[in-house]
């Protein structure tokens, strides 16, 4: 996840000019966003956290505090201004603490191999032209969900041949999950 070198200033914008992601709405179901605790905090505290945009008035994150904010009334709200080499990765990996339903879960694997493992070579190294950096795809699973390579192994056979299963997995931050990975496995195998 490469960045520019002003990661770290911190900016104000007026909110107006910010753009959510439109690729966040496909991935995280906004339906089932409670942002009621979010909104008593911001109510009390203000805008603890800035908003991370692109230098395009992207937000890669943040949009549940930019909705909140808008709703309240805020006109200038905090941004941390970075472009990234891939935002929809950019987008998945700042969401890694999100509390999640299982279809939130089905939607970051299959936008992470379309648009960041696709482009690999088979052996985990991305292809000529990007930054270089050796990406193990299983390793890489296996840290985001907090499971043994193994499992991410079989997280993605399970995710090619019986994706309705993916939604029912118990997996980090899944609140929904009531499926284990080997039970999974059986059901589809």
């Amino acid at each position: 996840m490469k960045s520019s070198d002003t990661d770290e200033l911190v900016e104000q914008r007026n909110i107006e000019e910010l753009k959510p992601h439109l690729t966040n709405n496909e991935i995280y179901q906004i339906q089932f966003d409670n942002t009621d605790k979010l909104e008593k905090s911001i109510k009390q505290f203000g805008q603890l956290e800035p908003i991370v945009i692109t230098s395009k008035n992207i937000i890669i994150s943040g949009h549940r505090r930019f909705n909140v904010l808008k709703k309240l009334g805020f006109k200038i709200v905090d941004v941390r201004v970075r472009d990234f080499d891939n935002e929809i990765e950019a987008l998945i990996n700042f969401n890694v603490q999100r509390e999640k339903r299982g279809e939130d879960i089905a939607n970051e694997i299959r936008y992470l191999e379309r648009e960041v493992y696709s482009k690999m070579e088979r052996r985990g190294r991305k292809k000529k032209g990007d930054s270089g950096v050796k990406v193990d795809k299983l390793t890489d699973y296996a840290n985001r969900y907090e499971i043994s390579r193994t499992s991410a192994s079989t997280l993605l056979l399970i995710e090619r041949n019986c994706p309705e299963l993916i939604k029912r997995l118990k997996l980090k931050g899944n609140m929904d999950g009531d499926l284990t990975l080997n039970k999974a496995h059986e059901m589809c195998f």
